[in-house]
């Protein structure tokens, strides 16, 4: 056996390794996960969560979204210390819709759409 074939059979094992290794992480990290989500859907209990969100400074956002989205407000409220205030924008073309959380100085956007409708107090 020549030393090329040596290194490439090396290489051939060693890429078999980390992908082994990889999924069995991957499968574990999932496995872990289902677990925690299956513990935390405790009927009637509430629990936090860490959903990923985009932030940048307030400016920054309520431009992008009427300048490239043409996206204008169409709701507005505020929580109960009036710490954060929230706010929906939509492109009344084409339906989209954003949902911000707010201060004087950031916004995160914690949701995108393209489906929506008033309900207009119906109950849900």
């Amino acid at each position: 056996m020549t030393n090329m074939t040596k290194i490439t059979n090396m290489t051939k094992l060693s890429w078999i390794f980390t992908l082994t290794v990889g999924l069995l992480l991957i499968t574990a990290s999932s496995l872990a996960e289902l677990a925690n989500t299956e513990e935390l859907l405790v009927e009637g209990e509430a629990f936090n969560s860490s959903m990923p969100v985009l932030c940048a400074d307030l400016r920054t956002v309520i431009e992008s979204l009427s300048r490239t989205h043409r996206e204008t407000p169409q709701w507005q409220g505020r929580d109960h210390e009036g710490q954060w205030g929230f706010m929906r924008f939509e492109n009344a073309r084409t339906g989209e819709w954003t949902l911000i959380k707010y201060n004087t100085q950031v916004a995160c956007v914690i949701g995108v759409g393209t489906e929506s409708k008033t309900l207009g107090g119906v109950s849900v």
